[in-house]
């Protein structure tokens, strides 16, 4: 049996065209190694395009990882080719120091990595390859090798789970003085089937000697996304960021700490007494604290004037910010852009919890995302009414309340118009320019979700998601209202509930009702003049071929993806 390899070749005209030659199998070789006698195209481009591919390459490769941590060894397995990590020279040849294989090894059936310095842990299922096209296209030719080493910027995303000492100190002498961005992840935080945390996290003494190298080069950071799953992790971490040798962090942009939501972990990181980076980071943009106290009368969160993103979540009511250390840190934070609350509010009712007429709110008028999830109505109410946010486009509401009256009374409430005496637009209430809203609070009967959908004419993007208790007791309740409805009036006009909706998406619909309700609303709609475009449905249920064929006809986009009990 012959195969056929694609070669380029060029013809008088100009451009390239492909033909196929046949080799046989005494001439077959690996994807990596080049054939003897042919030539190579590869080796004619230019080096400033590798360099880019290879940077392309890597940022797709380190973003995906962010996303998804889980590419393990236990994954890699299945691939079809796996290479270990050797030196090779320019044919592809073996040099002394590794050797090419193709699949896995039989004996451990784990991937062979050779002893190098860019050896990315020790075999075992529980160690994440967060860097395999880094690792594979310096380990292809020695061409290959020699430019991706010598091109620092290709070394400025760390991001591997448990990080080795030698793996972060290649990466560190390699990225020369470009900024970093770090990612490290101190043991499994996977869901599911307790493990034993003890299997898959560094000894604390490896985790403190890891920080101890990292500080030294604080002054390069640009990101940094820390996940412990133990408080001892953590209190390292902050010890280290927060000895007196760290004096500021010039360049960081990003700050992102959090704690594993293992129930062996409940309690919270105490971290009030830190200042971390000398308090100074001038540069910082986006905050993300999961389940991690610091002290919020410090300058460095409470007086971050160029903070766009602030997400809090997990702190019980002794450890979030108090109503005044929110409002300080909020009315720091004029370029604020994202506001995400996550089980993270303070307690109790706000000082003035009825608005004054000559209260001013805080302005927050460049913030287009909020997020409120699994705080109390209280809590909820209290920040509508301390906050003036005008320029909001997409909203998220996750609450598990009995009646939402309040919540809407604050919502479809300008704020008094002789607190913003000094704007010159008429103030509008939250829900007025909400573009996108995704909805994960159950309602009890269609006049809270009918008083809901009132007020979001602007509305072009619906996501409803809940588990399936709540959707067998209030799916339906979110997907009528939006059905059209007569008005007795004299010019005898149709009204419809979300007038701009284009796009609905719909995750955990339970059983089939569901399906033929959303099958009869983009009918309905359609034939009113109001058409949905696209619809994104996740459920538990089958899809029938019929249904399908009916949506994919009448929809510019249908979505449909098949959910696990339990999922």
């Amino acid at each position: 049996m012959s195969r056929v390899t694609p070669v380029i070749a060029s013809n008088p005209a100009g451009y390239s065209v492909m033909r196929h030659t046949s080799l046989g199998e005494d001439q077959h070789c690996g994807p990596f190694i080049p054939p003897n006698h042919s030539s190579r195209p590869i080796r004619s481009l230019p080096t400033e395009l590798i360099s880019r591919i290879f940077q392309l390459g890597v940022d797709v490769n380190f973003h995906e990882n962010v996303q998804d941590p889980k590419t393990k060894v236990s994954q890699a397995r299945d691939e079809p080719r796996q290479i270990a990590l050797g030196n090779v020279d320019d044919r592809g040849v073996v040099g002394d120091e590794g050797s090419i294989r193709m699949g896995v090894d039989e004996r451990t059936e784990d991937v062979n990595l050779a002893d190098d310095v860019e050896h990315i842990g020790r075999p075992s299922s529980d160690v994440y390859l967060l860097q395999p096209f880094l690792i594979l296209v310096s380990h292809v030719c020695q061409h290959w090798r020699n430019l991706a080493i010598s091109t620092p910027s290709l070394w400025t995303s760390v991001s591997i789970s448990p990080i080795s000492y030698q793996h972060l100190a290649t990466f560190l002498t390699r990225s020369k003085c470009l900024p970093l961005d770090i990612r490290i992840r101190l043991g499994s935080h996977d869901h599911g089937v307790r493990r034993k945390i003890e299997s898959s996290t560094l000894p604390m003494a490896d985790t403190k000697l890891l920080f101890s190298l990292l500080v030294v080069h604080v002054d390069r950071w640009r990101s940094i996304d820390v996940g412990a799953v133990s408080n001892q992790q953590m209190h390292a971490f902050l010890e280290a960021v927060c000895d007196s040798t760290v004096t500021a962090a010039p360049q960081l942009v990003s700050l992102a700490l959090s704690a594993s939501d293992d129930r062996a972990f409940r309690s919270l990181i105490a971290a009030s007494s830190f200042t971390p980076f000398g308090g100074s980071i001038p540069s910082l943009e986006s905050v993300f604290l999961g389940r991690v106290l610091v002290d919020w009368n410090q300058g460095w969160i409470c007086a971050a004037s160029r903070l766009t993103t602030l997400q809090l979540w997990g702190h019980s009511d002794n450890m979030s910010p108090s109503w005044d250390e929110l409002a300080t840190i909020l009315r720091g934070a004029p370029a604020l852009e994202c506001l995400v609350l996550d089980g993270s509010g303070p307690p109790g009712a706000p000082p003035n919890l009825v608005p004054i007429a000559d209260s001013i709110p805080i302005q927050l008028v460049k913030l287009k995302r909020l997020s409120l999830a699994s705080l109390s109505e209280v809590c909820v109410c209290g920040l509508l009414r301390m906050l003036y946010m005008p320029a909001v486009r997409s909203l998220y509401i996750a609450f598990l309340w009995k009646s939402h009256t309040e919540f809407f009374a604050c919502a479809t409430a300008p704020p008094p118009i002789s607190a913003l005496s000094s704007i010159e637009e008429p103030p509008r209430s939250l829900l007025h320019g909400i573009e996108t809203i995704e909805v994960m609070s159950p309602f009890y009967g269609t006049e809270d979700v009918e008083c809901l959908y009132d007020e979001l004419d602007n509305v072009t993007s619906l996501v409803i998601s809940m588990d399936d208790f709540w959707w067998e007791n209030s799916g339906c309740a979110f997907v009528l209202p939006l059905l059209p409805r007569a008005v007795e009036e004299d010019d005898g006009a149709v009204r419809l509930r979300l007038p701009r909706l284009k796009t609905l998406s719909v995750i955990y619909a339970t059983t089939d009702i569901h399906l033929l309700v959303i099958r009869y609303l983009v009918q309905w709609r359609r034939a009113a003049g109001f058409p949905i475009r696209s619809v994104d449905v996740r459920s538990t249920c089958e899809l029938e071929e019929e249904d399908a064929a009916w949506f994919v006809a009448n929809l510019e986009t249908f979505a449909f993806s098949r959910l696990d009990a339990g999922e």
